[in-house]
């Protein structure tokens, strides 16, 4: 089984076509837990409306108050049940066939860490992500992973599968042994700094050559990713996501 997290805030115009897309896919042993990060639009009346429909969803509410997305999906992985971990963006979507093709690839190589590319949905439209992976479904070696981490400090906006959590797929069980955590500090790069924590428990890095997952990046957004660059103390955090 899956566990889908979603953190969310004021997702009143992107949420349903984000859970729907996880409703209808092909591969349906899964659950969504969605977590309200102090949300005050009518998205809430929304997920209602689809967790009647839905047994799978879950609902729960980030106390006392809005905390940001790291808070928010470490609460999601306190009621995880899934042998696999799958985190989406409210703003995001995703193809169909995502879990289908990343749970039959991760069973068949026994990966420790799925990742897939993605397809950017701009404002000027669609465009496939071109991330430096292989251009076929891939095990990356130890020496293939060095140098393409390697590459990534040279150039993080081009070789770029490491850097976010949503699009792949986590084993519960590594990030329950080593009680991986998002650090909720940070309020960017978050996710390259739980990306490399759990590296270091992995044996298999594998990688799906298909476009899955749609990225929405859009001026309209209102997500929990807007405090990006606005928060205090900016180089100190960049360093401790880094170390």
């Amino acid at each position: 089984m899956i566990t889908v997290i979603i953190p969310f805030f004021n997702a009143e115009s992107t949420i349903e076509k984000c859970i729907t897309s996880i409703t209808q896919q092909s591969y349906q042993d899964y659950e969504l837990i969605l977590v309200n990060d102090h949300s005050n639009d009518s998205c809430i009346r929304s997920i209602l409306a689809l967790i009647q429909d839905t047994p799978q969803l879950q609902l729960i509410d980030q106390l006392p108050n809005k905390k940001g997305p790291s808070a928010a999906r470490n609460l999601g992985l306190t009621r995880a049940q899934g042998e696999y971990i799958f985190f989406a963006d409210a703003d995001d979507w995703l193809e169909p066939n995502t879990f289908e093709s990343m749970v039959s690839l991760a069973n068949k190589t026994h990966a420790d860490l799925l990742c897939a590319s993605h397809v950017q949905d701009l404002d000027s439209g669609a465009k496939p992500k071109q991330d430096g992976t292989p251009e076929n479904d891939a095990v990356f070696s130890n020496d293939e992973l060095l140098k393409y981490i390697e590459l990534y400090t040279q150039k993080p906006y081009t070789y770029t599968m490491l850097v976010h959590c949503w699009g792949k797929l986590y084993k519960r069980s590594i990030i329950e042994a080593n009680s991986l955590q998002f650090d909720e500090s940070l309020s960017q790069l978050e996710d390259v700094n739980f990306n490399f924590h759990y590296l270091l428990y992995t044996n298999k890095v594998v990688y799906k050559n298909l476009h899955l997952y749609h990225h929405v990046i859009s001026s309209k957004q209102n997500s929990l990713s807007k405090l990006t660059g606005t928060e205090t103390d900016t180089i100190r955090k960049f360093l401790l996501a880094y170390t």
